[in-house]
């Protein structure tokens, strides 16, 4: 405990007034007194005898408190840190004051309308107001111990009760732990529809995986997300298997995306093929990449794809994955534990990967309302008064998201999961949303390989054989035409890339073939890079021919930016200047159809030159540049014969 926190939350959470009265309700009275050693230099009591019983009565001891807010501070300061007072403190509350402690501890702030029913009782007193709509607020007194949000008019404004965050930790040691708070083994699981079970599975797919996005072949799109075509090809070329084979259309490519995600996003990644006891170094290597990672938003956001209008309300510095992975720590090795268990735990336990800001929250839950009606918020809208804001945050991203989370793991090896197919809905408090296709997770169990990776198991040897499927890239000497001399499912897709397939292993390249999908001079290069990767060293000079050949058919039309096109008048006698006269020939491009062309800089001299001669060029006709679009230098310079 670092006291220094606690004083700063006890003073930014009370005001003076609100410890002030505090200190009057019996329950705090009574901790003065049994404890009054404690607090000396701070309070002091006062007793009187009754001169005719000659008896102390409780009654009748007065206690002096300090009004300075920083005394005050230091008083509950000696509570709150102090486990035996705390714990005195609470098992002497009235009953429903200790209720609202207990759940506020477990559970985090609350909105009072929902507390107040929980309680059966209120917890505000309301004071109108002069204008309508504008109620003053404040906490019943024996819930003063207890903090209001800062806002005081019930305008527009939705009400919540807290406690300071480093109180919630020390109450957490002394309240009895609800339902949840543990993890619990299960040894018999209910039967689902499907159990995916790690099978090594990962060591095939992983390294064909990785050589598919060495060789370029995952295509993303403008927001740097894989294209769904290349996902597909993804999937087939190394026999990705999937959770769902078939079903909704959200669901039947789950475990390709999330290993695509997972290899674009990591950095330092090995490269080639790799044995695997190398492979286990650099499963180790990606995942410390990835917790290095400043924020994963972009990687998690996908456990979130049942969500829309999510970006404005991200927390783009937070380290969502970091909090999941060490969610998978805690597993018990080897035993399955129920997803309802789970996500309790992190909501008793504070866990929740902080996706959205702490502070948008509200706003988020009430915009995605909106949109689910089809409604505009307007001003003066007060009915998300009515909404359990922690309540539709907890099923809406929460749950999913945990859920997401552990297929993204049994994606990659580490965890087993028993699932059902996903509800096409999900409903909270009455109100149905496009549901999860994370959804149907029951259950998770974290294996042996999950267990090394995190951290719990020391050591691990991979059983399966590697996938041994390597081929060699032959070159005709004489023709454009290239073979591989043995199977090997990748490096054929990446003939398929540059050439057309002519049989099983043979494969013909052309210029139309090899630029097929470039857009720019950098991709040409990458691709005449990555050619010569997998050729032999020394390649045939036919095609050291065709590939100096290939960079200089890039953009065979290019634009001239310094130079104007304009048509002549068919005058006859203009027609001969521009044909003989010495300084019009030198400054002026004969193009076809009575069209010329100038350069910019010589303009002036052929304007002067032409006027000379008795015709006006006027100022509208000066050149501006970037008006000549695809016209090709050699085209502009063929002269016509005279």
């Amino acid at each position: 405990m670092n006291e220094r926190v606690l004083a700063s939350e006890i003073a930014e959470f009370y005001k003076t007034q609100d410890l002030l009265e505090l200190c009057k309700q019996g329950y705090i009275k009574h901790i003065f007194r049994n404890n009054e050693k404690r607090f000396e230099g701070l309070i002091k009591l006062e007793q009187k005898e009754n001169k005719l019983l000659g008896v102390l009565k409780q009654d009748e001891i007065r206690i002096q408190i300090p009004t300075n807010h920083n005394d005050l501070v230091k008083i509950f300061l000696i509570i709150f840190s102090n486990k035996d007072i705390l714990a005195e403190l609470y098992n002497i509350l009235p009953e429903n004051v200790k209720n609202a402690i207990t759940i506020i501890t477990w559970e985090g702030s609350k909105q009072v309308r929902f507390l107040e029913e929980k309680l059966g009782e209120k917890v505000l007193i309301r004071k109108k107001g002069i204008l309508k709509g504008y109620d003053t607020v404040h906490v019943k007194d024996k819930f003063t111990i207890l903090s209001l949000d800062d806002e005081y008019f019930s305008f527009m404004c939705t009400h919540t009760i807290s406690l300071p965050s480093e109180v919630r930790k020390l109450l957490k040691k002394i309240i009895p732990t609800p339902d949840g708070y543990n993890i619990i083994p299960i040894q018999d699981i209910e039967k689902t529809e499907f159990l995916y079970e790690y099978r090594e599975k990962i060591f095939l797919e992983f390294p064909l995986c990785l050589r598919f996005i060495n060789q370029g072949e995952l295509n993303t799109g403008k927001n740097g997300k894989p294209l769904k075509s290349a996902l597909n090809k993804l999937n087939q070329v190394c026999e990705i298997e999937e959770f769902y084979k078939k079903g909704q259309k959200n669901t039947v490519s789950i475990k390709t995306k999330f290993l695509a995600s997972f290899l674009l996003n990591a950095i330092n990644i090995k490269k080639g093929n790799i044995n695997p006891l190398d492979l286990l170094q650099q499963f180790k290597d990606v995942h410390k990449s990835y917790l290095e990672m400043k924020s994963q938003v972009d990687g998690v956001e996908m456990f979130l794809s049942h969500l829309k209008r999510t970006s404005n309300y991200q927390d783009q510095d937070g380290n969502a994955y970091a909090t999941l992975f060490q969610l998978v720590r805690k597993l018990p090795a080897n035993q399955w534990v129920s997803m309802d268990n789970l996500c309790r735990y992190v909501k008793l336990h504070d866990l929740d990967p902080e996706i959205f800001s702490l502070e948008l929250r509200r706003e988020y839950i009430v915009d995605i309302w909106y949109h689910n009606h089809n409604r505009k918020r307007r001003f003066g809208d007060d009915f998300d008064n009515d909404l359990d804001i922690d309540g539709m945050y907890y099923d809406l991203v929460t749950v999913p998201l945990i859920k997401g989370a552990m297929f993204f793991f049994a994606s990659l090896g580490l965890v087993d999961v028993a699932y059902n197919h996903p509800s096409e809905q999900i409903k909270t408090q009455d109100i149905s949303f496009t549901g999860s296709p994370y959804g149907g997770l029951r259950y998770v169990r974290l294996n042996d390989f999950g267990a090394y990776i995190t951290g719990s198991l020391k050591n691990y040897t991979v059983s399966v054989k590697q996938n041994t499927e390597t081929a060699n890239v032959i070159l005709d000497n004489k023709r454009l035409v290239a073979f591989l001399d043995g199977k090997d499912r990748l490096k054929a897709t990446l003939m398929e890339k540059m050439a057309e397939k002519m049989g099983e292993s043979s494969f013909k390249f052309s210029y139309n073939s090899f630029l097929k999908g470039c857009k720019s001079e950098k991709e040409i290069k990458d691709k005449i890079k990555l050619f010569r990767k997998e050729a032999p060293k020394d390649i045939p000079s036919i095609w050291e021919t065709f590939l100096e050949n290939v960079l200089i058919r890039f953009n065979p039309l290019r634009q001239m930016h310094s130079m104007s096109i304009y048509k002549l008048s068919k005058d006859k006698e203009l027609l001969q200047l521009i044909i003989k006269d010495p300084v019009l020939k030198k400054n002026i491009l004969k193009v076809e159809n009575y069209h010329i062309a100038i350069e910019d800089d010589n303009f002036n001299i052929v304007k002067k030159r032409i006027e000379s001669f008795g015709y006006i060029m006027p100022e509208e006709n000066k050149p501006t540049s970037g008006i000549m679009d695809n016209i090709n230098d050699s085209v502009l310079r063929r002269i016509f014969n005279s």
